[in-house]
């Protein structure tokens, strides 16, 4: 479950399982852009490149307790490491992107790229914020696609 209120987005989670609230945008390629709310929790993020709203495989970025991980989710609850951002500790307020286009994702927080990796697996256009086995009341504070052409 997700609602909005004080202009922060709640997931409430399912115990035990992966959730994501996805949108079809329309378009794959872009910046999606998260500013962090004041929630401390770890593994929410953004989700992005889907192919459909069941949430199967496509990309995500999530927080870590000391940094920002972009993984492939190959199956639900299946993932592959991308990236790890460097050089940054994640905060309340972070305002973190990921510039996607074609194979290229760029992880920038703060206005400072942090991480990139080459992965062409998806191109889905279903996106979205995600978390895993917890409520995350005020994780996200703003999330936001600017679509983009590959």
């Amino acid at each position: 479950m997700a609602r909005v209120r004080s202009n922060a987005l709640s997931c409430i989670a399912i115990s035990g399982s992966q959730q994501h609230l996805l949108v079809n945008s329309g378009a794959a390629y872009g910046t999606f852009r998260w500013v962090r709310g004041s929630s401390e929790m770890i593994q929410v993020g953004i989700s992005y490149g889907f192919s459909s709203g069941t949430g199967t495989t496509g990309y995500i970025l999530y927080r870590t307790s000391t940094f920002y991980r972009l993984v492939k989710q190959t199956a639900s609850g299946s993932y592959t490491t991308l990236a790890d951002t460097t050089g940054v500790t994640p905060a309340a307020g972070d305002v973190v992107e990921v510039v996607w286009n074609g194979n290229s994702h760029k992880v920038r927080v703060n206005g400072t790229e942090r991480a990139s990796a080459t992965d062409s697996a998806y191109s889905g256009t279903w996106n979205g914020a995600f978390n895993i086995s917890a409520t995350h009341a005020g994780a996200w504070d703003e999330l936001s696609h600017t679509s983009a052409t590959a």
